[in-house]
């Protein structure tokens, strides 16, 4: 052993006190950093867990047609939802984690 480490594990165990408070003091300083790093962590996780629970998401892209009072009325039997609900855009979206299914359908009254 050289000179300094002995100096150095004497001077540790001589002054108990200040070796336990510099030891918590380094201790907290650590946990500190890990609880820093923490949410950046869960972060990453999370995302990975959503990317890989992420199931395919299908758009389909329609035209506006111009449909006669007739086919209205038969469209408005069928279960897609209101006809000339006022909807912005024609997307119908099924999910396929449930059953319940969106439609937006718009027409002119000819």
């Amino acid at each position: 052993m050289s000179t300094l480490t002995r100096k150095a594990w004497g001077d540790l165990t001589r002054y108990r006190a200040c070796t336990l408070l510099a030891m918590t003091t380094l201790s907290i300083a650590i946990a500190s950093l890990g609880f820093l790093a923490l949410p950046a962590l869960l972060n990453v996780a999370m995302n990975n867990q959503v990317r890989q629970s992420h199931l395919d998401d299908a758009a389909v892209s329609t035209r506006v047609l111009d449909l006669a009072r007739a086919q209205l009325r038969g469209l408005g039997r069928l279960p897609l939802g209101e006809i000339g609900s006022g909807a912005d855009s024609q997307n119908s979206r099924q999910s396929p984690c449930s059953w319940q299914a969106t439609s937006g359908l718009t027409g002119t009254m000819a």
